[in-house]
């Protein structure tokens, strides 16, 4: 990224092995540089040994860049997820008997732990009455401020269909939820979300182009994707985590599978108190809820 910049080609595409280009050897300038992707010149990068003259093979890591001046951009909406886990719109803390969650269990989208109770013998019937979850959920917008359309990187052909949401999803872990204590350990098993990317509402002039029913996924500039917190698996399981003071971490992209403008502004933040009387068997509510934008 900040090569392209400092060049004036624009943003980083794409990186690719040297062997792709039949690259042998040459001579090596910089190297062991570290830079956040925001910085203006490779100067202001951390690190860095300039090695004029050294060789370097093709077993020294060394990639081609791809610069291009049109990159979508992600960004979540911080208020959205801020506005699920205060209670605004609904109730962030749910309850939910296990046997109601036969379809999440099989995509994984509950906490290993959930697999202990058919570990014993037990059936789905017996768990009508018997096992319950504590599920966090969350709604999450994500918009596209960049120059260019977010698509899948996966072809259509590979695409994963999912029983839950009754469509395909087109891009595996576009979203990652975590939850950190204070000490950044993390509380609770991470969730990959998978996602059918589609335009479901628009801002600035941008007009809808991808949709899931029409297998034409993706999100177009100035337009967003929404899942919503009342979809499976828009969630975490938190039964095992303990009461105290937590962070969740909502990124996409997480893998930086596809290029961005941006990659520094792809994270909600959220600092919460999850204490004895959060949840109830309708309704729960979190404390002291603060979210931010990373970057």
């Amino acid at each position: 990224m900040v090569v392209c910049r400092q060049l004036g080609l624009g943003f980083a595409a794409e990186a690719r092995p040297s062997s792709r280009y039949n690259y042998t050897e040459g001579e090596l300038q910089l190297m062991n540089l570290t830079c956040s992707g925001r910085e203006l010149l490779l100067d202001e990068c951390k690190g860095g040994q300039w090695m004029p003259g050294s060789k370097s093979t093709c077993d020294s890591g060394i990639a081609f860049l791809t610069c291009t001046c049109r990159l979508p951009d992600l960004i979540p909406n911080f208020m959205t997820v801020y506005e699920s886990l205060s209670g605004v719109v609904h109730s962030p803390l749910q309850l939910v008997r296990l046997y109601r969650l036969q379809c999440a269990f099989e995509e994984k989208c509950l906490a290993s732990t959930a697999a202990t109770y058919f570990q014993a013998g037990k059936s789905w019937a017996q768990a009508r009455n018997e096992d319950s979850r504590i599920l966090l959920r969350f709604s999450v917008n994500v918009l596209n401020f960049g120059n260019a359309d977010f698509k899948p990187f996966a072809p259509r052909g590979d695409w994963l269909w999912h029983s839950c949401h009754n469509h395909f999803h087109s891009f595996e872990n576009f979203a990652q939820y975590d939850i950190l204590d204070r000490q950044g350990r993390e509380v609770a098993e991470g969730h990959k979300a998978s996602f059918c990317l589609e335009d479901v509402n628009c801002v600035g002039g941008g007009s809808k182009r991808y949709s899931c029913r029409l297998h034409n996924q993706g999100i177009s500039v100035n337009c967003y994707d929404s899942y919503a917190y009342d979809i499976d698996c828009q969630w975490i399981d938190i039964t095992d985590v303990p009461h105290g003071n937590y962070t969740l971490i909502v990124s996409i992209n997480p893998e930086k599978r596809r290029a961005e403008m941006d990659m520094t502004n792809n994270q909600v933040i959220c600092d919460f108190e999850y204490r004895a009387d959060s949840i109830f068997i309708l309704t729960g509510k979190l404390h002291h809820v603060n979210c931010r934008l990373s970057g």
